[in-house]
């Protein structure tokens, strides 16, 4: 999308640096030959979930330093927070209604403790500041390490087990950032 919208060159280092982790997250998520093939099941319809918020980082990436050439990061990290926020929040009242308070616990607590602060806000607010200093494309690369950390942190803390092509994977993944 850096090529396309902002004319930004891609080195073949890049390129094939790409390649290797989309192939490496085909792999790891099971995105593979054989399920375009067959009906898609299971955690199939997540994976592919993820591969397309990967486009949306893109987007954000993007877009984001085009604006960065008017505003500051964090003016347009705190809009996008504002709007991220009510737009989620109106979308999980409206499927699930308001959340019962009497089952707010400390571990709710900490878990949006963790995803909030720590896990958005410190995550995006690095991203945007970071990105008027590197070329989207290198930035992207890492972007992989999202699906890669989770499978590890899966397999570790819910022992789920990995298949070898999953293994060869994760590999490429970090082969390519």
């Amino acid at each position: 999308l850096a090529w396309i919208f902002l004319g930004e060159r891609v080195s073949k280092n890049l390129a094939l640096a790409f390649v290797l982790a989309l192939f490496g997250f085909s792999l790891l998520s099971g995105l593979t030959l054989g399920h375009s093939l067959t009906p898609w099941e299971g955690p199939v319809w997540g994976n592919l979930l993820m591969f397309l918020s990967l486009l949306g980082e893109a987007s954000f990436s993007t877009f984001g330093r085009k604006l960065l050439k008017r505003h500051t990061p964090t003016a347009i990290f705190g809009s996008i927070l504002l709007v991220g926020t009510g737009v989620l929040t109106a979308v999980v009242i409206t499927i699930h209604g308001f959340p019962a308070l009497d089952q707010f616990s400390l571990t709710s607590a900490a878990a949006l403790f963790w995803l909030g602060p720590l896990g958005t806000l410190a995550a995006y607010l690095f991203w945007i500041i970071a990105l008027p200093q590197a070329p989207i494309a290198s930035l992207s690369i890492t972007l992989f390490v999202q699906p890669l950390l989770g499978a590890f942190l899966g397999t570790v803390f819910l022992h789920e087990q990995l298949a070898a092509t999953q293994w060869l994977g994760g590999l490429l993944i970090l082969v390519a950032v």
